[in-house]
C-alpha cells in the first residue's frame, strides 16, 4: 500500500504525512519494525498507537455484551467495531488531526493505489 503511493502518487512525499493508526493490542510492533518500514520510503511517516478499547463508555459492560453473542462463522474480532467507531467518529478528534486538516483519505492495509494521480486530491 505504502510503496502504491510513492510511485503512483509521488507529489504527495512531501507536501502531505501519511499517519498510521494502529493499535497495539494483539499485534507485535516494536521501534524496529516502525524503523523499518520508514528506511523503505520516502514518505512522511507517522506512525500513531491507539488504544481502540478507550473509545468505549462502559468497558466492561460493552465487552460483556459482545462476549453473550451467539458466535458465527463470520464473525470478526472485537477490536473490529472499535475500529469501525474510530474511522467513523473517534479519528477525527484524534489531536493529530484535529485543527490540522481539513480533509483525510484512508486508506487500509490491503488499499492500493493502481494508477498514477494526476490531480491533487487536497488542493
Amino acid at each position: 500500500m505504502l510503496h502504491s503511493i510513492e510511485y503512483f502518487y509521488p507529489q504527495s512525499f512531501h507536501k502531505y504525512p501519511v499517519i498510521i493508526f494502529y493499535d497495539s493490542h494483539g499485534t507485535d510492533i516494536r521501534n524496529s519494525t516502525i524503523e523499518y518500514i520508514k528506511s523503505c520510503l520516502r514518505l512522511a511517516l507517522i506512525f500513531q498507537n491507539i488504544v481502540l478499547f478507550i473509545v468505549m463508555k462502559n468497558p466492561s459492560q460493552t465487552i460483556g455484551i459482545i462476549n453473550r453473542e451467539i458466535p458465527t462463522n463470520n464473525q470478526r474480532s472485537i477490536g473490529y467495531p472499535f475500529i469501525c467507531q474510530f474511522w467513523l467518529h473517534t479519528v477525527f478528534h484524534h489531536p493529530l488531526i484535529k485543527n490540522n486538516y481539513t480533509c483525510i483519505m484512508r486508506l487500509d492495509d490491503d488499499s492500493y493505489l493502481l494508477e498514477p494521480i494526476h490531480k491533487d486530491f487536497f488542493d
